[in-house]
């Protein structure tokens, strides 16, 4: 037997939390739809992992049976041989447990009697001990039974007892919860279907798993209906199309989709009329059987659906011709079969011009190369696939546009083509660069920013291989501050403008250099030692002094072991102070 310590110990409060966080999570998932087998799940994971070697099950009981509801961690062949036993006195622990609404203790399931039919059959899965305690909801009616298997026999301790106990009224609560929410989705759909149903009939339905629907209940909003409780819905006779109806309803029931389906039915003086059948799943128990709220109704003649589709064809094509966004449609082979009027404008052409043509009649070959890959890609993908194309007007213009093409479909799944539409956004695209370029420039020299050049030397700095030299400078002008005090701030504005821009003349096209002070700015030079930086800045010299201005600036290399950016502009500003003290106006170079 377990030691007395029990299996999990004592239920100390920082466990509780945990399980009442547990519950928590449980009822969140019911909400969102998710159904009790699912949502069960996190309370039998925190549960086997309090202590290893336990197995965690937890059966719901209908109409007299149990039925699997989180069992996963037990054998599956275990599983499938007491799915759905029937409850009574000395049937196991669990359904014992339910027969008598009191909690059951098998210590040891090879000398329990109550386990007589089904003793070799727990033992040749490894399980020796049961601990099983009914699942009671808030109107004491027992839904089934929360169990504890052993590898070996055990007996439980009180503070076990209690927590298995908590345990079951937890999951209680959440079994309550499910069916609270599984009697509100299912009044939900039926009140969708009268929605739509009405004047017709209304019907709710239960399918096991691959069988006929039956019928449980009916409204026909008093129209005579021949349907009653426990018809097979699928036997009555249809007039035409019977076996593809059925198999409509049947593929869209087996994938847990709603469904609708048209079709014949005999109308008075041997007519035929047509009509609309709806149908949802409201709910789906743990053995498959579904719960189904559906609707039949009266359809519209064919002559009234092709007057009506007439007129939403041509409300379409004033709303699609209407839309400045380009919109078009190709099929599987990339030949055009829709277009509006603004696609029209881009090519330069009438809507009945570009219907047959391919891409390749209308732009480059390497602009309708590109197109016809993107299509092929939007084709075979799951969700709609995005790009930005640059697309030449006949006016002239290029523009940006972004794309958005999408696989279209039939009802039968067939891929049919491509759908895109195209958006105009040439004019956010230039706001984000002037943005961007903003954030990145200095206003008044147009030098990138500290920030930016920084940015700009790091990558600098990283990228360079090993062995290439890169030079780093500090500049500092002299005596700005008695220049702008006795010239006035403008010129001053105008001084430090005009020797950015000389700097940038004299520096080589790889160069960076940036303001990164009032009068401060940062030369990185890839490429460059530091002798000949030195040398280009030397030819800045006179440019500064046309201005009548000087400068000081300390060059420095940057070492090619570690490329360490920081450090080779603190070098290059030792020099540039070491050349403010020797007197201004010069250049030193570091130690």
């Amino acid at each position: 037997m377990r030691s007395p310590s029990g299996v999990f110990g004592a239920a100390d409060s920082s466990l509780l939390r945990g399980l009442i966080d547990v519950q928590r999570r449980m009822v969140d998932a019911l909400g969102r739809g998710a159904p009790p087998r699912v949502a069960l799940q996190p309370l039998v994971r925190a549960i086997e992992d309090l202590s290893v070697g336990v197995l965690c099950s937890i059966l719901q009981l209908r109409e007299g049976r149990l039925w699997g509801l989180a069992v996963d961690s037990l054998p599956a062949s275990y599983n499938e041989a007491i799915e759905g036993i029937a409850v009574g006195d000395g049937v196991g622990s669990c359904g014992t447990a339910a027969f008598r609404g009191e909690t059951v203790i098998s210590a040891d399931i090879a000398t329990d009697p109550r386990w007589s039919g089904f003793t070799e059959l727990a033992l040749s899965h490894g399980l020796a001990a049961c601990w099983s305690v009914p699942i009671r909801g808030r109107d004491e009616q027992v839904l089934g039974t929360f169990a504890l298997y052993h590898p070996c026999p055990s007996e439980p301790t009180p503070d076990d007892l209690d927590l298995l106990e908590g345990l079951a009224r937890i999951t209680g609560s959440v079994l309550d919860v499910a069916r609270f929410e599984r009697l509100l989705r299912e009044r939900e759909a039926l009140q969708r279907a009268t929605l739509q149903g009405l004047p017709g009939l209304v019907y709710r339905a239960q399918r096991r798993p691959h069988g006929p629907r039956t019928l449980e209940w009916r409204s026909d909003g008093g129209q005579a209906s021949a349907l009653t409780a426990g018809h097979d819905l699928d036997e009555l006779p249809l007039p035409v199309d019977r076996a593809s109806t059925l198999e409509q309803i049947a593929l869209a029931l087996d994938a847990g989709e709603p469904y609708v389906v048209s079709y014949r039915v005999a109308a008075p003086e041997g007519l035929c009329r047509w009509v609309v059948e709806r149908g949802e799943i409201a709910w789906t128990r743990s053995d498959g059987t579904q719960g189904i709220i559906g609707t039949v109704v009266e359809a519209p003649s064919p002559e009234e659906r092709a007057s009506r589709l007439s007129r939403e064809r041509a409300m379409l094509r004033v709303l699609v011709d209407g839309n400045p966004d380009l919109v078009f449609f190709k099929d599987m082979h990339g030949v055009y079969q829709a277009a509006n009027a603004a696609f029209g404008g881009l090519v330069n052409r009438s809507v009945e011009r570009i219907l047959g043509v391919t891409d390749y009649e209308l732009f480059p070959q390497t602009l309708a190369d590109f197109f016809r890959d993107h299509d092929r890609k939007a084709m075979r993908a799951a969700e709609p696939k995005r790009n930005d194309e640059w697309l030449d007007f006949p006016d002239g213009s290029r523009r940006l546009f972004e794309m958005q093409k999408t696989a279209l479909r039939g009802p039968d799944g067939e891929l049919l083509g491509v759908l895109g539409v195209g958006r105009d956004v040439t004019g956010r695209h230039a706001l984000t660069e002037a943005l961007r370029r903003q954030a990145d420039t200095d206003d008044l020299t147009g030098l990138p920013n500290r920030r930016a050049v920084w940015r700009l030397a790091e990558a600098t700095a990283q990228g360079a291989p090993v062995g290439l030299p890169v030079a780093v400078a500090m500049i500092d002008l002299d005596r700005f501050k008695q220049l702008n005090d006795t010239r006035g701030h403008a010129a001053g504005d105008v001084a430090l403008a005009g020797f950015a821009r000389d700097l940038r003349r004299v520096l080589a096209p790889g160069d960076h250099v940036g303001r990164v002070g009032g009068d401060e700015f940062l030369v990185v030079a890839p490429g460059t030692s530091r002798a000949a930086l030195a040398d280009r800045l030397e030819e800045l010299r006179p440019l500064a002094a046309h201005l009548g201005m000087a400068f000081s600036a300390g060059v420095a290399d940057l070492p090619g072991s570690r490329r360490d950016l920081t450090e080779a502009v603190r070098a290059a500003d030792r020099a540039m102070y070491a050349a403010k003290d020797a007197g201004r106006d010069r250049i030193h170079l570091s130690d």
